[in-house]
């Protein structure tokens, strides 16, 4: 059976922490180590000298050139150097230097061109001193010594109407519905004339009450990185049919309770007219005295939610899958 023997403990016979200065064993006094100064605010892990500058001003390997001398002056100023502190300076000598592949690098010219002295050029006559110089159909500036210099489309810049234009894709909207050419227009109400639409109406009567408006959670609109709000998924079934197959409207109907019937999601629609930019229809069908407000199925802004639908960069309208173009 295999035993297990102690190694040796040297102690410290001085009662102090660590090994003894006096009391180390043979295979571990330290012996022809090369010793580097340092100081105790410089941090760990330097093993060796090899940048440090020789006394005659040379390099003991590839760095920075110091044909200047060690500290930058002449060589008359290297005996005027006065001893520096112990350890000091020693974190820019173990600097590392790659000069192999200095010389095949070069820097990109980034220095400012000079500009042109004199003004603008303008399509038309010259600006002159006392004269006129006429642009094309723009408003005259004074620019000069009593000259003008007129503009291309009027204004400061030119006319230019919006910035980067080029860039902005278009965003042209598909109607909801193919329109076509031997339609009879009835009536035509531009938005601006909606939006001041206005009509006074009695105080309204409820006849009937159906369903539940649940309160709005405003910390949704306050929630940031500090105060996190986790969504919970809510298990409720909301009814969007249209207002002919609304039972509920089909019963005041035939009550004969009113005249026009439309639901909340058709009558906001209509009010939101002025403001949005998706194409939506309304199917009218009148029965009789009674006139009934309706959808068409399919989607559209009457069955979902829109996403940044007035934003300043409205997103584009998905396109169709197309198998062959992924």
């Amino acid at each position: 059976m295999s035993s297990f023997s102690l190694p040796q403990i040297n102690d410290n016979p001085d009662g102090g922490w660590g090994p003894s200065s006096s009391n180390f064993p043979s295979q571990f006094k330290f012996k022809d180590i090369p010793y580097a100064p340092y100081s105790k605010s410089d941090k760990l892990g330097h093993f060796a000298d090899w940048n440090n500058p020789t006394n005659d001003g040379r390099q003991t390997n590839l760095g920075p050139s110091s044909a200047q001398g060690s500290r930058g002056g002449g060589p008359g100023r290297r005996g005027r150097d006065g001893q520096p502190a112990f350890g000091s300076g020693t974190a820019s000598a173990f600097a590392y230097f790659h000069a192999e592949d200095e010389s095949s690098f070069s820097l990109v010219d980034s220095k400012a061109t000079a500009a042109r002295r004199g003004g603008p050029m303008t399509r038309g006559r010259t600006p002159g001193r006392g004269g006129g110089g006429y642009g094309r159909g723009g408003n005259a500036q004074r620019t000069g010594r009593g000259g003008f210099s007129g503009g291309r489309g009027g204004g400061q810049r030119g006319g230019r109407r919006g910035w980067r234009d080029w860039e902005k894709t278009g965003r042209a909207r598909e109607s909801s519905v193919a329109i076509s050419p031997d339609w009879a227009m009835l009536e035509e109400i531009e938005f601006h004339r909606l939006a001041k639409l206005r009509l006074e109406v009695d105080e309204p009567e409820d006849l009937q009450t159906y369903g539940r408006v649940y309160p709005y959670d405003k910390t949704y609109d306050r929630i940031n990185t500090r105060t996190e709000k986790p969504l919970q998924l809510l298990d409720r079934i909301k009814y969007n049919p249209t207002t002919s197959d609304d039972p509920v409207i089909q019963s005041l109907a035939a009550s004969d309770a009113a005249t026009i019937y439309t639901t909340d999601v058709i009558l906001s629609v209509l009010m939101c007219a002025p403001r949005s930019v998706y194409p939506w229809d309304i199917v009218i069908v009148r029965e009789g005295n009674k006139l009934f407000f309706d959808k068409r199925d399919g989607g559209g802004p009457f069955d979902s939610v829109t996403v940044n639908e007035n934003a300043a960069d409205p997103p584009q309208d998905a396109q169709t899958v197309n198998p062959n173009n992924p």
